[in-house]
């Protein structure tokens, strides 16, 4: 799947692994997104000043906070276990000859965002009811935090 592949889409999270497949689709737009980047300054503090000589030393990458639901309407039953299990796997290592690291991801959110991150966090609430019988839940509530690779 590719960038001209979602023109129409609200939002997706994309493996950019070769081992691992397969789109996160979001159902709903997300409501917010929180947007971070740091820009943290050397303080060369020499004697006899009165205050440090800030120095830029370089930007922090870029970290996207936004919150998603997952429900099985129109899916199948295990469909919203298996979307939460498919992220928990992008957070597993990738172990190559020389790569120990998360799964790069493309973040995809409308025309307006289309990063390449790692996922360094991720919440998830099923509710709000469990199925009787099979116990598998209707929806999820996922927080997801992605640090934008630079």
């Amino acid at each position: 799947m590719t960038d001209a592949d979602v023109q129409n889409t609200s939002g997706l999270i994309i493996p950019l692994e070769s081992s691992i497949s397969g789109a996160i689709e979001f159902q709903w737009n997300p409501h917010k997104l929180h947007r971070e980047k740091s820009i943290p300054f050397n303080h060369l503090r020499l004697a006899g000043r009165e205050a440090p000589i800030q120095q830029y030393g370089c930007g922090d990458p870029q970290i996207y906070s936004l919150e998603f639901t997952l429900s099985r309407m129109n899916r199948g039953d295990h469909w919203v276990t298996n979307a939460v299990e498919a992220l928990f796997r992008l957070t597993k290592p990738v172990v190559g000859q020389f790569v120990r690291r998360t799964t790069k991801v493309r973040l995809i959110l409308g025309d307006a965002i289309r990063a390449t991150c790692f996922i360094t966090k991720i919440n998830v609430e099923y509710g709000p009811l469990y199925n009787p019988k099979t116990l598998l839940p209707y929806q999820a509530k996922v927080r997801i935090t992605l640090e934008e690779i630079i």
